[in-house]
């Protein structure tokens, strides 16, 4: 049936060195007269089996700690807290001697590892939604806080103005064994039209005019007009009326996939690829995946299109009926990241591709079809 559409790098030792002493400098003002601490490197491990880690560096007494040291309890001039072992435990990887004593018990985390995708992220936060990055996060006191903070992913380029703040910053902590999901794949420079209000119900045509304007971006040069490719909205508007190209490029396309206030699925494939000979590219085809029908292959084909850089067109279905979007990447957890064509609110959403029913909102939506065009 087919849907209708309506509507932890390793760092050399004495770089991390410079980076503890240009933050201790600006926290603490000690008298040097006493050298009884060290400074001990440390890899914080997560058992929960997807291979995550995070760097830092704590201070402590001399002898206290070792190199190649596992620790599952702290010690007890360190609060003595036992780690739950399903949670983690700590890795010492260096020691360095001769710091003052009024360091003691001040960490630094500096780096999160991402064990699915193999991304070490060096930008973190201490709150969700933070769009101020830290050099690192700091412990003031180990004795009696655990390890906290957001870690910013490396996927997602600094310029991505557009990425939704909830999704910006994954959080994570030594007293919870809920990891990072860093995004496997993710596709940058997608624009973020909303429907023209001549053609409601367009949401297959937006979806393919994004991808016309992405390949139209890597040399594919006629695909689309100009001057709606360099102005794309911004945060003071969707801009769905403007310029006038845009809509007409949306015509074409609501022309070419039998657009009447809604396109089927099966014709948007034949509708892009129709377009696409029109400006003289005969080359571009499409693969059609009924999802529903085998949902693990159709995401191998999601994921692989992904992985090669090509966004997919993804449908949709919740209780108001079938959507169209731009899926343009995934974490390796089964969620995928969509476009929802609605404007800038809607341009990172996620859809869990594993949901084998759906509800009635879109954010209970279950992945229909995808349409595969390269």
């Amino acid at each position: 049936m087919a849907a209708n559409h309506r509507g932890p790098r390793p760092v050399n030792g004495f770089s991390l060195v410079v980076v503890a002493l240009m933050l201790l400098a600006s926290t603490v003002s000690p008298s040097f007269g006493d050298t009884s601490l060290s400074l001990y490197y440390f890899s914080y491990y997560y058992n929960d089996g997807s291979g995550d880690s995070y760097y830092g560096l704590v201070f402590a007494p001399t002898g206290m700690l070792y190199v190649s040291e596992r620790l599952y309890t702290q010690p007890e001039s360190m609060g003595g807290q036992k780690l739950s072992e399903s949670f983690g435990y700590y890795y010492i990887t260096a020691a360095y001697s001769g710091y003052d004593s009024a360091y003691d018990a001040m960490e630094y985390i500096l780096s999160y590892y991402d064990g699915d995708t193999g991304k070490t992220s060096y930008t973190l936060h201490s709150g969700s939604g933070e769009k101020t990055a830290n050099t690192a996060l700091t412990v003031a006191n180990r004795r009696y806080t655990a390890e906290s903070g957001y870690v910013y992913d490396p996927s997602v380029p600094d310029n991505d103005a557009y990425f939704g703040d909830a999704d910006v910053c994954y959080s994570f902590s030594s007293s919870d064994d809920t990891g990072n999901n860093f995004l496997a794949a993710y596709i940058t420079d997608l624009p973020y039209w909303d429907q023209p209000s001549s053609y409601p119900g367009s949401c297959s045509e937006v979806a393919g005019a994004t991808l016309l304007s992405y390949w139209d971006s890597l040399g594919y040069s006629n695909l689309i007009s100009t001057d709606w490719q360099t102005l794309w909205p911004d945060n003071s508007g969707y801009y769905q009326d403007s310029p006038a190209s845009y809509v007409t490029l949306i015509g074409t396309l609501a022309t070419g996939m039998n657009w009447d206030y809604g396109t089927y699925s099966s014709d948007i494939g034949p509708g892009l690829q129709t377009y696409a000979r029109s400006q003289g590219y005969t080359n571009f085809a499409y693969s059609y995946y009924y999802v529903s029908g085998s949902r693990s292959s159709g995401y191998d084909a999601y994921t692989a299109a992904l992985d090669a850089g090509r966004p997919v067109i993804v449908d949709l279905v919740w209780g108001e009926g079938g959507h169209s979007t731009v899926g343009r990447g995934y974490w390796n957890d089964g969620q995928i990241l969509v476009d929802f064509g609605w404007g800038l609110d809607y341009t990172n959403q996620k859809v869990d591709w594993k949901r084998t029913s759906y509800g009635s909102s879109y954010s209970e939506a279950m992945v229909y079809d995808l349409i595969y065009f390269y």
